[in-house]
């Protein structure tokens, strides 16, 4: 829900700045990169929260002591905020970087980016199509997170199979 909540929060933001101030307006211009930014974003806090909790898991398991276990954490934390303050141009309507440099603030910002890059790609799916990206979501009804995810990705499969047929077709004619 978060990560929909993004998205189409800022979908919606960009459209009003189109519709209000015009597609020349930099309001516009701002608002309307602001989902690529986060897509940017929200992978790669996935793959240093990924990485954090190989890292974590390797400790639990013994494969890594833990002196060592906390020099890697501490690099890979400076790395993740490298990387994020590297975000260009610079995000406008949120921080590129967790709040917090920290195992809380990498949880935290998860939860918006762990299911964000699938409603992007979901989007696109969808033709870029604010109402029907929307309604597909809306349409998901699982019991589970993980079950929603796996309709939606059906969804996106069943609209690039669509368009692959569409081209298809042109292609012939």
């Amino acid at each position: 829900a978060e990560a929909a909540a993004t998205l189409v929060g800022f979908l919606t933001a960009a459209e009003l700045a189109e519709t209000k101030c015009s597609c020349q307006s930099e309001a516009f211009t701002h608002l309307s990169r602001e989902p690529g930014l986060f897509l940017r974003k929200a992978r790669i806090v996935g793959a240093y929260y990924a990485r954090l909790s190989e890292l974590y898991r390797t400790v639990r398991s013994g494969e890594t002591a833990e002196k060592p276990a906390l020099a890697r954490k501490k690099a890979l934390f400076a790395a993740l905020e490298q990387e994020c303050k590297a975000i260009r141009p610079k995000p406008k309507s949120f921080n590129p970087c967790p709040g917090a440099n920290n195992n809380a603030g990498i949880a935290f910002d998860m939860t918006y980016a762990r299911h964000y890059p699938l409603l992007y790609e979901l989007f696109l799916a969808q033709g870029r199509d604010l109402k029907a990206t929307i309604d597909a979501v809306k349409g998901a009804k699982a019991s589970s997170e993980e079950a929603v995810a796996r309709q939606l990705q059906d969804l996106i499969a069943q609209q690039k199979k669509e368009q692959r047929d569409c081209e298809s077709v042109r292609d012939e004619e």
